[in-house]
């Protein structure tokens, strides 16, 4: 079981840290003993010796929150121009590679929201990059875990749409995860070594063919022998594939991005976001479930 979390970051640099899971904890000789194992880390090397950190203990309320490494709010004033990543990172909205008919962020709409009083509306010209930042590295390599999930409306189905992707400028690392004309959903992770797939799965037609909201968890553990993908729509498992490859590289030095509705200039979505989330660790989802009724609590 997972008792809690432990992070320790550079005093001058947040972007600099180790992030470990306690997995047990016991009282010794007048002290405290506690089990970690890491789960994510901006470098092999994140700090000097003479560098000042600051460590942080977290044992929260809701055991899934514990390591949320993204999460993009679903709520902010109409007209707004935040675009807050609300995880315990707080990173920025970052304004990325425009072009190729690509326009800028989405806009805070009032016209179809799933909690609150706005939501995130796409027009396909329009995407979310949250900066290059070594933090996102760790959802490429051998031992990751985690769980993607979120509330989308897709008002579209004539072209190829990326829900969200990961990836970097300069290395052919990252996924991305989309649902394509025929709706079906469309996982790929790929690496930079020989142009080689991690895995390359494409489902059948599951995207439900009406412009509602619907939730999607994808879940990927790279340690499985096999059924290292599961994808659940509306609570539903609904699709499952193996891997195919090697594990990606190890590499941490590589800075990577978060976008959500496209990859890079491709693939724009058409329709609206309401609470995405990603959370590092065992998966959130293991068998059949009730969607979220509530937006998803700020960790």
């Amino acid at each position: 079981a997972i008792a809690g979390q432990v992070r320790i970051i550079k005093a001058s640099d947040v972007t600099h840290f180790l992030l470990f899971n306690v997995t047990g904890f016991a009282v010794q000789s007048g002290y405290r003993n506690i089990t970690i194992s890491s789960i994510g880390y901006s470098s092999t090397s994140p700090f000097a010796d003479t560098d000042p950190v600051i460590v942080f203990f977290t044992r929260p309320s809701n055991a899934a929150d514990y390591t949320v490494a993204f999460q993009l709010a679903g709520e902010a004033p109409l007209g707004s121009a935040s675009y807050p990543d609300v995880s315990r990172f707080r990173r920025s909205y970052a304004v990325g590679p425009l072009g190729n008919g690509f326009a800028g962020p989405p806009v805070w709409s009032a016209a179809k929201v799933k909690f609150g009083l706005s939501a995130l509306s796409f027009v396909a010209t329009q995407y979310l990059n949250f900066g290059d930042l070594r933090e996102f590295a760790w959802m490429h390599q051998p031992a990751a875990v985690w769980t993607m999930e979120g509330w989308f409306a897709l008002n579209n189905f004539s072209a190829d749409q990326v829900l969200v992707a990961n990836g970097s400028g300069t290395s052919t690392n990252g996924f991305y995860i989309g649902v394509n004309s025929s709706r079906q959903i469309v996982f790929q992770m790929y690496r930079s070594v020989g142009g080689s797939n991690v895995i390359a799965a494409t489902s059948t037609a599951i995207w439900p063919n009406d412009t509602n909201y619907h939730h999607i968890a994808v879940q990927w553990d790279a340690t499985l022998g096999s059924n290292n993908l599961v994808v659940y729509i509306d609570g539903v498992s609904s699709f499952t594939a193996s891997k195919s490859g090697n594990a990606p590289s190890t590499d941490f030095n590589t800075q990577y991005s978060m976008g959500v509705g496209s990859y890079g200039t491709t693939g724009g979505l058409i329709g609206y976001v309401d609470e995405v989330r990603i959370v590092g660790g065992p998966w959130v989802y293991t068998s059949a479930f009730t969607p979220p009724t509530t937006p998803f609590a700020v960790p």
